[in-house]
């Protein structure tokens, strides 16, 4: 990510937003903990969702950060999480999903 772009996100997005980001990461948290053991889960992170069109053309990265994430449709979403729900590779993984 380009510098002018983590300054920003990291000093005032984060902090507008900082009551999501702790809820997002107490969740995901008690996702990983012993009391959902044996539970079968996946945490998908798209960046900003846009209403564009279907495409297929995504990236994905299990339990990495995914190499300069701009955006997604949220029609790309919903296609990447209906095709992969018997995906082995992303139970009980973060996926970050992004053009």
């Amino acid at each position: 990510m380009p510098l002018p772009q983590r300054l920003v996100t990291r000093y005032v997005i984060q902090r507008l937003y900082r009551h999501g980001y702790a809820d997002m990461a107490r969740m995901e948290s008690f996702v990983r903990s012993p009391a959902a053991d044996g539970t079968v889960w996946t945490v998908v992170r798209p960046p900003m969702l846009t209403d564009g069109p279907l495409t297929r053309a995504y990236r994905t990265a299990e339990n990495a950060p995914l190499a300069r994430p701009k955006s997604l449709s949220r029609a790309d979403l919903a296609h990447y999480l209906l095709t992969h729900v018997d995906d082995r590779r992303a139970h009980r993984a973060v996926v970050e999903v992004a053009y």
